[in-house]
């Protein structure tokens, strides 16, 4: 599929959406979280080159900054390729240490320092089980799974 590189915010006191400028490429089904200093991390989704006919996964992880009101990208953490990181629309969440969890749902599972231009941080070849609800839980010991 061929995402756009469009963003906007939406005001729910004034019901009304604000565009913000382009992402670096489109991103079909991305993942957006919230971070902990109200910035928004984007990962993932898909896109068609102009110069191909089928989707590429976007690798370039993206920060929208509220205080700069512009795009930061974490160009020295790029995703890897198709198939063994196709994360299409990663599992990510906040962690108590304030890094972005990556929990999935291909591959390792990963940090990410969303400060400066911080590099993913690979924790674990070990699989994870992430239920539909995704709840993560630890399934290197069975007895947990």
């Amino acid at each position: 599929m061929d995402g756009e590189a469009k963003a906007s915010i939406y005001d729910p006191v004034s019901g009304t959406w604000t565009g913000l400028p382009d992402m670096n490429a489109g991103r079909w089904y991305p993942t957006a979280v919230t971070l902990v200093n109200g910035d928004v991390l984007v990962m993932g989704g898909t896109y068609i080159p102009a110069d191909k006919k089928q989707p590429e996964i976007d690798r370039l992880p993206q920060v929208w900054e509220v205080s700069t009101n512009r795009w930061r990208d974490l160009s020295t953490a790029l995703q890897g390729w198709v198939p063994e990181w196709s994360d299409y629309y990663p599992f990510l969440y906040v962690a108590p240490n304030g890094k972005v969890f990556d929990a999935g749902p291909h591959g390792p599972t990963r940090y990410l320092d969303t400060t400066g231009h911080r590099k993913l941080d690979v924790r674990r070849q070990q699989p994870l089980a992430v239920s539909r609800l995704r709840v993560v839980r630890d399934c290197t010991r069975p007895a947990r799974c």
